[in-house]
């Protein structure tokens, strides 16, 4: 799947979705080359996502907490661990799921377990956005929630 094709299915701005590759708002495309003109290919998780930070930008959030928050649901992860323990890629395949931003400082994914998959759910608990972040009141003052399946099924040909 390509940027524009990413872009017509969600309704975000192709120029945000280049920002996110420009910048390097994503772990694992880090290490893409950059450049106009670049035919860049992703596969499905991938362009989720791109696509979902291209959501949380468009919702008002800084690229710092953009990227600390997939860092902490993809990155920290690393090349080292199966793709089925990283918990965006659960919540990509999970229904429902939802990724949670509380006070700007922490994130938290919450799936339910997919039909025919051995694993189950998944909820990271509260992870920090930043050194300095503690945990959240036990009710957020100000959440930003984003339904994964609907991203997902914008995404979905």
């Amino acid at each position: 799947m390509d940027l524009n094709t990413i872009a017509s299915r969600t309704g975000l701005p192709p120029r945000r979705l280049r920002y996110v590759m420009e910048h390097g708002v994503l772990p694992g495309l880090r290490q893409r080359p950059h450049g106009y003109g670049k035919d860049w290919s992703f596969t499905d998780f991938e362009a989720f996502a791109i696509a979902l930070a291209g959501v949380l930008l468009d919702a008002g959030l800084r690229r710092d907490a953009v990227v600390a928050c997939l860092d902490q649901v993809v990155g920290k992860f690393g090349r080292h661990v199966a793709i089925d323990d990283i918990p965006l890629y659960r919540a990509y395949t999970g229904k429902p799921s939802t990724l949670t931003i509380a006070d700007g400082r922490v994130v938290r994914v919450v799936a339910a377990k997919q039909k025919g998959v051995s694993r189950g759910d998944v909820d990271t608990g509260w992870l920090p956005l930043g050194q300095d972040s503690l945990d959240p009141a036990p009710t957020p003052i100000v959440r930003i929630d984003v339904d994964l399946v609907a991203l997902r099924n914008r995404l979905a040909p």
